[in-house]
């Protein structure tokens, strides 16, 4: 071993020089922040409205468990009453949700452990999914990863549909 090697290694090993050498661990991106990220972004929303529309079901009091404001509604424009609305505060918790549903009850929504990050992105956003993708694909998130792929790669505690204690 060469006496540059030995002094270097020596300092990488000694106990004062472990935090001014130690490589930082990249935190794992969490997913779900990155998904309601790419969904401000491209949806288009209003104060209130959630990406959410009206579909063969129609909730009357809640939608992803939080109250529906139906004055917000009456006062949204006519090309977005197809849109369910809630406090503005409670939006993102309703996407967070959302999306949460897809990883941890894909079967509920026609997909399956296999199903690709595509298809949860294409069954959330039915006209323009392309516009996610293309985010997501600048932050190198691969959108072939099926469900069971991305719940080993990606930070997904916020998957947990247990309150959070700490944020």
């Amino acid at each position: 071993m060469s006496e540059i090697w030995k002094s270097i290694s020596k300092d990488l090993l000694s106990k004062d020089k472990i935090a001014d050498n130690a490589i930082p661990i990249k935190k794992k991106i969490n997913l779900i922040d990155v998904l309601l990220d790419a969904t401000l972004k491209t949806e288009g929303l209003i104060p209130g409205q959630t990406p959410l529309r009206f579909g063969d079901v129609v909730y009357k009091n809640t939608i992803q468990g939080y109250p529906i404001d139906w004055d917000a509604w009456k006062k949204a424009p006519e090309k977005r009453k197809n849109f369910y609305y809630v406090a503005p505060e409670n939006v993102n918790k309703v996407i967070r949700k959302q999306w949460k549903n897809y990883f941890n009850k894909p079967s509920k929504y026609k997909l399956t452990e296999d199903s690709s990050l595509e298809n949860v992105i294409g069954t959330f956003d039915k006209e323009r999914p392309q516009n996610k993708l293309d985010l997501l694909q600048k932050q190198m998130i691969d959108k072939k990863l099926k469900i069971k792929q991305i719940k080993e790669i990606y930070d997904l505690s916020a998957l947990s549909m247990m309150p959070q204690t700490f944020v």
